[in-house]
């Protein structure tokens, strides 16, 4: 059989027969993302033919909640196993990405990259195409998924009951709890960065359920920041203010050192989203050495303490649902911080002939100390 006969065949192949193709331990992987009712003792026939209703109501669930870009990346999908020439970009592959992790897309040559999905899938998305009432259904959708991915980027872990306040304040239309639940439920299963059981949005930073609700507790007396609806647009689209001027500060400073321009880039991101979710100033610089970045004088390292105090006061925290630090300070606390003299950070200083800290094994003079006076 040649390769476009073999393409052929594979773009008529069920979901059913599809699944068993994997692994038995994959099938499970996929068939716990679905939460259908399977267990390890079942054949692979037995699994698949479990999961196949339960996938197709989910994969029709879903097409009612992904954006254009993305519906023209099935679209794409579908074209590239009709043996048209079709060209993925980056935008497509986090969806092409979710969809392999879910069970419905499947590879013809993993060097050629010919992906395509089961015809039951491709059924599918047919038939929403041919309804006619995709836009509408999606624009919906797409504005309650912002809503969701700006909150958790804003507070790390919210209960449903505070997406039901944030989008009533900004609609005339009320969204009840009840259809809030329904839409995250849905929406969770069709991204990678939250997740939505017991009534409650989560960041998937959070290991489990269990140290989400202990975060909870011990938060339980701060109230929740309400944003406005141009922040609620800026984080659908950014995990942190990359505007901000504080952020553009530490920017100029990471700019200024000599390092690689991704070094650069992780280096900052790193800083940013680390005071946003609250990563201990220790693990930063853990985090800052492991990409060979070092504070090799007092004064750079003053430096970069200022800028970094700047930028968490200026934050938007995960463990003050939102607020930044220097929003909760009292006028008195204010002005007496203004009035202590800041304690001076100490640095150790590295000797010339010690280890180098970035882990080579190399003496610290002939290492990152080379160009150190």
């Amino acid at each position: 059989m040649n390769v476009n006969e073999t393409k052929a065949a594979n773009e008529k192949q069920t979901l059913a027969e599809l699944l068993q193709s994997n692994k038995k331990d994959v099938m499970l992987q996929i068939a716990a993302k679905h939460q259908a009712d399977v267990k390890k003792s079942h054949t692979k026939g037995k699994i698949a033919e479990t999961m196949v209703p339960t996938m197709v109501d989910n994969f029709k669930s879903l097409l009612n909640t992904i954006s254009q870009d993305e519906f023209d990346t099935l679209q794409k999908i579908i074209h590239s196993s009709n043996e048209e020439t079709v060209t993925f970009n980056d935008q497509d592959a986090k969806l092409l990405a979710t969809l392999a992790e879910l069970g419905y897309l499947y590879m013809e040559d993993q060097q050629e990259f010919e992906p395509y999905l089961p015809i039951e899938m491709v059924d599918c998305i047919k038939e929403i195409d041919r309804s006619g009432q995709l836009e509408e259904q999606m624009e919906e959708s797409q504005e309650l998924a912002g809503y969701l991915i700006a909150l958790v980027r804003l507070y790390g872990i919210y209960p449903i009951s505070q997406l039901v306040t944030v989008w009533n304040q900004y609609h005339e239309e009320p969204l009840t709890e009840a259809e809030a639940v329904e839409k995250a439920e849905l929406l969770a299963k069709w991204q990678t960065e939250y997740a939505f059981a017991e009534g409650i949005v989560y960041s998937l930073l959070f290991k489990s359920l269990e140290e989400v609700h202990i975060v909870m507790d011990r938060l339980q007396k701060i109230p929740y920041y309400m944003p406005t609806e141009a922040e609620i647009a800026y984080y659908a689209e950014h995990t942190v203010n990359i505007d901000s001027p504080n952020y553009l500060n530490l920017k100029n400073y990471f700019d200024a050192k000599s390092l690689v321009e991704s070094t650069k880039a992780e280096a900052l991101y790193t800083v940013a989203y680390g005071s946003a979710i609250g990563t201990s100033g220790k693990s930063i610089n853990a985090a800052l050495e492991s990409l060979g970045v070092f504070f090799e004088s007092k004064q750079e390292i003053n430096e970069f303490g200022t800028l970094f105090r700047e930028l968490d006061d200026n934050t938007r925290k995960w463990d003050r649902h939102g607020f930044k630090p220097l929003e909760m300070r009292t006028d008195k606390e204010k002005e007496k911080e203004k009035n202590t003299k800041q304690t001076p950070i100490t640095v150790h200083k590295i000797g010339r002939n010690e280890p180098c800290p970035c882990g080579s094994g190399k003496k610290y003079k002939k290492c990152h100390g080379r160009n150190v006076s």
